[in-house]
């Protein structure tokens, strides 16, 4: 063979192996990690559904993993409650994190509801990368009347989008008042079991600014155009991706496309209205992505071709956690 050929060759069976993904850090077994998001220095935010206190861990991804690597830490415990669930930036290192008292087994507990303020700053101005993270937190608003808050988005940086997936509506908390109003209560928002509206994200790409949300019951993800203050619907809602089932937590690009965890199937979806989903990573029956409830785009100059997602750990044959929660980096080539 041609030695010009045989390095095509080579090359081209080098790339055709290159992993596409790779795990940022596993925590042990059983850790069920609910959702995750990425800070401007590149770190990861993560959170733990089930274990009291609350926990809001922080994961340095550019650390290379092996078991005994050091790069997550307890950024803060949330007391008298066991669940970190939604986390959405809302002004510049200021994160808006949901907490509450939520179990597989049991369900939720409501009247334990809450959203808080994590500040991250320290990130940002620590002088050394081997400093332990710190964080500011303060409570934003109690919310008693929530039935369980799930996915958090910011629509501002004064208001923030809230999915309750047992009411089947999306509400709006004002930052400074801590008042919350329904702002979306409709058929796509609608409960059905297992869950209702689940994941949101909003999308300043566009103007006005873009609802992307999962439906879990109705095995589906949709854009709706929304009001910029009030984050009511200004416009019909259309579908990004049915027949895909049980959606979890997303990611959206710039250009409208969303990348979604499904837990139920282990993989990372990615749709556009109008185009055919597909999956970019993991399989059923494969612990590749398994029990993925979470995905965040990579934010550093490194990985912004690379979506970080989070698992619970998937099941085994009797029902049981197959592994501790992991923090799954893959690359889906943008």
């Amino acid at each position: 063979m041609h030695q010009l050929s045989l390095l095509a060759a080579l090359l081209g069976t080098t790339l055709a192996q290159a992993p596409n993904t790779r795990t940022v850090f596993q925590f042990p077994k059983p850790t069920w990690l609910e959702n995750i998001a990425t800070t401007r220095t590149g770190h990861l935010l993560t959170s733990v559904l089930n274990r009291a206190p609350a926990e809001l861990h922080i994961v340095d991804p550019s650390a290379i993993y092996n078991a005994s690597t050091a790069n997550a830490t307890l950024l803060h415990a949330f007391p008298g409650v066991n669940t970190v669930f939604g986390i959405s930036e809302y002004a510049p290192d200021l994160f808006a994190v949901a907490v509450g008292n939520y179990s597989p087994a049991t369900g939720a507990t409501k009247g334990t509801y809450a959203v808080w303020s994590v500040d991250v700053s320290s990130l940002a101005s620590s002088s050394s990368s081997s400093a332990k993270p710190t964080s500011k937190v303060r409570k934003l608003a109690s919310l008693p009347n929530a039935s369980v808050i799930n996915g958090i988005a910011a629509l501002n940086k004064d208001a923030i989008l809230i999915a309750d997936s047992f009411a089947g509506s999306i509400l709006r908390l004002d930052i400074s008042s801590g008042r919350t109003h329904t702002a979306i209560n409709d058929s796509t928002t609608a409960f059905a079991s297992p869950l209702g509206v689940n994941g949101v994200k909003v999308s300043h790409a566009t103007d006005p600014p873009t609802l992307y949300y999962t439906n879990s019951g109705l095995n589906a993800t949709f854009a709706a155009p929304v009001d910029p203050r009030s984050g009511n619907l200004v416009g019909k809602p259309v579908i990004v991706a049915a027949n895909e089932a049980t959606p979890d937590d997303l990611a959206v690009t710039d250009d409208g496309t969303a990348f979604f965890a499904r837990p139920y199937a282990g993989t990372l979806t990615r749709a556009r209205a109008g185009v055919e989903a597909v999956i970019v990573a993991g399989a059923e029956g494969s612990m590749e992505l398994g029990g993925a409830t979470s995905a965040t785009l990579g934010r550093a100059w490194g990985d912004r071709g690379v979506v970080y997602v989070a698992t619970m750990g998937g099941f085994d044959s009797e029902g049981g956690y197959a592994e501790g929660g992991k923090i799954v980096a893959v690359n889906v080539g943008r």
